[in-house]
This record gives structure tokens, C-alpha cells and sequence, in this order.
């Protein structure tokens, strides 16, 4: 039966059919809606919308897999100092609003072809594939510390971050954990 065709003498639909058949596309948009949105939160940081560990470890263990080349690849690892005091001095919401900032920073300070993620609450990395020179990594480090001192100004009062970040050059031999590990 045709829902949006004629039926019976009357020329009407189905009575019914028609808005069954509306109800299945909306719940089929809602069921494809909440797919991608489970998707981007399994693999995407809520509050800084840079991806998460689980798809920055993808995107390094691929990395790890084409180390064999002749530029290597590096790994940095930023450690925000204080975030702790951020939170129980003001409260998490400054808290919140510092690693945002932290973030915003970071991905100004990248390459369209560099990888940023932030791994846990206070932890970011960033894979640098195919570096421009050898050394773009210490200098990419650098800027960071730079761009995470720059003044934040959170509920009427100017902070001041600190980040200890560190670094490693990606071998064949590396593991994802070995790299991270040597990277903090």
C-alpha cells in the first residue's frame, strides 16, 4: 500500500500509514543523531573539544607505524602546573575556563598537520608528524610555554599558568606508552 497514495473510493490515504511512516524517518534521524553524537564523546573532550585520549592514541599508534621515516616523528607532552589551586582557590568552573583557554592556545600555536589532544584533566599532548625542520618540536614547545603564560583573566582576577612540557622523538620500537612515558 502506497501511505501517500489513494486508497479505498474516497481517494484517501491510509489512515495511520502516513504518519507512521513520519514517526520511523524521525526516529531514525534521533537514532542517527545520538549515534554521532556517542561517537564525537568517545573520542572527543567534552569541555575543550579536542580529541581525547582513546582517539589520540589511535592517531599515535598510526604515527608510531610510519616513525620508520627519514624526518621523526615527535611527541610533546604539556603538564599544566597548579590546576588543583585554579580549582579550590576560585572553584571548578575558573578551573574549567582555564584548561579551555589552555587548549584555545594550543591550537593556535599548531600546524594544520600537528595532533593536539588533552589526555586527562590537566594533561595535554600534541603529535607533531613530518616536522619542518629539526628543530620545530623544542620550538613548538617553547611557544607553548609562552602562549600558557600569557595572563587569564577568570571571575575578575588576571591568572597566570605554568606548564611543565616535555617531549621525545618516536622510534619504531616505541609503544604508545613507552613514547608517552618518555614524553612526560
Amino acid at each position: 500500500v502506497d501511505p501517500a497514495g489513494p486508497a479505498g473510493e474516497k481517494g484517501n490515504a491510509v489512515p495511520g500509514v502516513t504518519s507512521l511512516s513520519r514517526e520511523l524517518g524521525r526516529d531514525v534521524t534521533v537514532s542517527e543523531a545520538l549515534e554521532e553524537g556517542l561517537g564525537r564523546r568517545a573520542f572527543w573532550d567534552s569541555l575543550t573539544g579536542l580529541p581525547n585520549r582513546d582517539l589520540f592514541t589511535d592517531r599515535l599508534t598510526h604515527a608510531l607505524d610510519r616513525s620508520a621515516g627519514t624526518t621523526p616523528n615527535c611527541l610533546l607532552v604539556v603538564g599544566l602546573d597548579d590546576l588543583r589551586s585554579v580549582n579550590e582557590g576560585l572553584d571548578p568552573a575558573a578551573g574549567d575556563h582555564l584548561l579551555r583557554t589552555v587548549a584555545e592556545r594550543i591550537q593556535v600555536s599548531l600546524r594544520p598537520a600537528d595532533n593536539p589532544a588533552r589526555l586527562a584533566g590537566d594533561t595535554f599532548a600534541v603529535l607533531v608528524e613530518r616536522p619542518d625542520s629539526p628543530g620545530y618540536a623544542a620550538d613548538l614547545g617553547e611557544r607553548l610555554a609562552g602562549m600558557i603564560r600569557l595572563p587569564v583573566s577568570i571571575q575578575d582576577l588576571t591568572i597566570t599558568a605554568s606548564a611543565a612540557i616535555g617531549m621525545t622523538v618516536l622510534r619504531p620500537a616505541s609503544t604508545v606508552e613507552s613514547a608517552l612515558s618518555e614524553a612526560e
